[in-house]
Protein backbone atom coordinates (compact mmCIF):
# COMPACT_ATOMS: atom_id res chain seq x y z
CA UNK A 1 0.00 0.00 0.00
CA UNK A 2 2.70 2.05 0.71
CA UNK A 3 4.32 1.92 -2.41
CA UNK A 4 1.24 2.05 -4.08
CA UNK A 5 0.83 5.44 -2.53
CA UNK A 6 4.76 6.69 -3.61
CA UNK A 7 4.07 6.20 -7.43
CA UNK A 8 0.49 7.85 -6.92
CA UNK A 9 2.18 11.06 -5.39
CA UNK A 10 5.18 10.48 -7.79
CA UNK A 11 2.83 10.51 -10.80
CA UNK A 12 0.89 13.44 -9.56
CA UNK A 13 4.23 15.71 -8.67
CA UNK A 14 5.82 14.76 -12.23
CA UNK A 15 2.21 16.07 -13.65
CA UNK A 16 2.38 19.37 -12.07
CA UNK A 17 6.03 19.87 -13.14
CA UNK A 18 5.43 19.50 -16.67
CA UNK A 19 2.06 21.07 -16.85
CA UNK A 20 3.93 24.62 -15.44
CA UNK A 21 6.29 23.62 -18.14
CA UNK A 22 9.45 21.85 -16.02
CA UNK A 23 11.00 18.99 -16.94
CA UNK A 24 11.42 18.80 -20.52
CA UNK A 25 14.39 16.83 -19.95
CA UNK A 26 12.02 14.46 -18.91
CA UNK A 27 10.22 13.94 -22.10
CA UNK A 28 12.27 11.12 -24.21
CA UNK A 29 14.28 12.28 -27.10
CA UNK A 30 13.41 16.54 -26.77
CA UNK A 31 16.63 17.05 -24.51
CA UNK A 32 18.53 15.23 -27.28
CA UNK A 33 17.10 17.32 -30.49
CA UNK A 34 18.99 20.50 -31.93
CA UNK A 35 17.84 23.90 -30.96
CA UNK A 36 16.36 24.25 -34.56
CA UNK A 37 14.44 20.74 -34.22
CA UNK A 38 12.87 22.38 -30.53
CA UNK A 39 11.78 25.36 -32.65
CA UNK A 40 9.14 23.17 -34.16
CA UNK A 41 7.64 22.43 -31.49
CA UNK A 42 5.23 23.97 -28.90
CA UNK A 43 6.33 23.22 -26.15
CA UNK A 44 3.70 24.80 -23.73
CA UNK A 45 1.33 22.61 -25.16
CA UNK A 46 3.16 19.88 -25.28
CA UNK A 47 4.27 20.08 -21.50
CA UNK A 48 0.47 20.58 -20.69
CA UNK A 49 -0.81 17.45 -22.55
CA UNK A 50 1.97 15.28 -21.21
CA UNK A 51 0.85 16.48 -17.58
CA UNK A 52 -2.21 16.13 -17.58
CA UNK A 53 -1.61 12.79 -18.81
CA UNK A 54 0.42 11.89 -16.02
CA UNK A 55 -2.30 13.37 -13.50
CA UNK A 56 -5.17 11.69 -15.78
CA UNK A 57 -3.38 8.34 -15.43
CA UNK A 58 -3.07 7.97 -11.10
CA UNK A 59 -6.94 9.40 -11.36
Amino acid sequence: MIVLMFVIGLFIVLGILLINGKGSSLIAGYNTMPPEEKEKYDTVALWQVYGEDDVHFVI
